[in-house]
């Protein structure tokens, strides 16, 4: 995943935030919603604490799943147990990647490409339905 590059501007809010959370403003609400507008300097603050936190599918999910948690009405923790299965889905994927990519294999082999007619006592169903 790309992510865009920052602008001079976007830096320094990101680094004043940083330095003192307390000088960010509360996010604004609008009258015709009652809902809290969006607020540059928090989702810049938001998306450098995932970075710096190494939470990157987080980071990079984060604005959808508020959308789509809030078209759905998913109460808050609906929305942040998504949030972190997804993060931690791709930690495992991840992992299992790395892993098969360090053990250097010659070739990549799975179950689905398994000829069981070289063992002819092994039976497929049966070993399918042991897993």
């Amino acid at each position: 995943m790309t992510t865009p590059k920052k602008t001079s501007s976007e830096a320094n809010a990101v680094k004043a935030a940083a330095q003192n959370p307390s000088a960010v403003k509360p996010p604004a609400t609008t009258a015709a919603t009652n809902s809290p507008a969006k607020s540059d300097a928090n989702h810049l603050l938001l998306k450098s604490n995932l970075k710096q936190l190494r939470l990157p599918t987080m980071k990079a999910e984060f604005e959808q799943l508020a959308r789509e948690a809030a078209q759905s009405n998913q109460t808050f923790e609906q929305y942040l147990l998504r949030l972190t299965e997804l993060e931690v889905s791709a930690r495992a994927s991840n992992t299992l990647n790395q892993r098969i990519k360090q053990a250097q294999f010659p070739v990549h082999k799975d179950l689905d490409t398994y000829d069981f007619s070289a063992l002819p006592s092994l039976s497929k169903q049966k070993f399918f339905m042991r897993r």
